[in-house]
């Protein structure tokens, strides 16, 4: 499988903000939620096959051909 080129990487940024006042709260919620949509759409760009429900399989996406 050839390897991604560099300019077609998406960077990502991480920053922890300590806020003192307020307390804690889940971190990864907000971001598990577009997770799926994301592979989703990089599934389809690569093989042009629409997968529209969680987990992604080998068989999810032979029955989406």
């Amino acid at each position: 499988m050839p390897s991604i080129p560099r300019y077609q990487v998406c960077h990502a940024t991480i920053e922890l903000v300590s806020r003192s006042q307020d307390p804690p709260w889940g971190a990864g919620e907000p971001a598990a939620a577009v997770i799926p949509s994301v592979i989703s759409h990089g599934v389809f760009d690569a093989i042009g096959v629409r997968l529209r429900t969680v987990p992604f399989t080998p068989k999810r996406v032979k029955a989406a051909r």
